[in-house]
């Protein structure tokens, strides 16, 4: 029976860097692995995640309300586990950009975004999405600062988080990525060498 894969997830507001973070994190696990890592983005480029990407660059101007909005979310992630699990289960490595804080950080609560972030959205040469205001970036960036603190300190069967700031030069924040998931895989392997499961 194989080892399950690794679920690595980039969290953070929009312009935070994630996604640049994700795909060289996804590289540096390929270089390290036998078989390729699966690196994947929430919305999902499914039926339903475009459809949540057409609402949010405002191609669809139906108004839709906040529930509304997280049940699509809600839907395009049991659409797009049913894809991960296997994956998974092959001990194939997946790396996510988005998953489920980002549920926590927009869908529960009001939305918000840092000026960091703002500057590097504006760069991009798209559309700004809905969530791409300064109030609901900051809103968000608290939230998920707290949740990483609330996980970390009070839920740590939910997984490892890690707070990373990503306001540095992205080589600099890889090479943080990288310690910390390094230092994490050795405390593993001390672990599973001592018996502790």
């Amino acid at each position: 029976m194989s080892k399950e894969g690794l679920f690595v997830v980039f969290e953070g507001i929009d312009g935070s860097g994630k996604t640049t973070q994700a795909q060289m994190f996804a590289s540096y696990l390929d270089s390290r692995s036998v078989s390729r890592t699966f690196l994947t983005a929430e919305p999902t480029d499914e039926l339903v995640g475009r459809l949540i990407r057409k609402i949010l660059h405002g191609e669809i101007s139906h108004p839709l309300g906040r529930e509304t909005m997280a049940c699509l979310f809600f839907a395009d992630r049991s659409l797009h586990l049913a894809e991960i699990e296997p994956i998974l289960k092959c001990g194939r490595n997946v790396v996510c950009d988005r998953y489920a804080y980002s549920t926590l950080a927009y869908q529960v609560l009001s939305f918000s975004q840092d000026d960091e972030g703002l500057s590097r959205v504006g760069c991009r040469g798209t559309s700004p999405e809905t969530y791409d205001r300064t109030d609901l970036l900051l809103s968000a960036r608290t939230r998920y600062l707290s949740i990483a603190a609330r996980i970390v300190h009070e839920l740590e069967v939910y997984g490892k988080v890690f707070v990373v700031d990503s306001s540095r030069d992205k080589n600099e924040v890889f090479s943080n990525i990288v310690e910390l998931f390094k230092a994490d895989q050795a405390k593993q392997l001390q672990t599973f060498a001592e018996g502790k499961n």
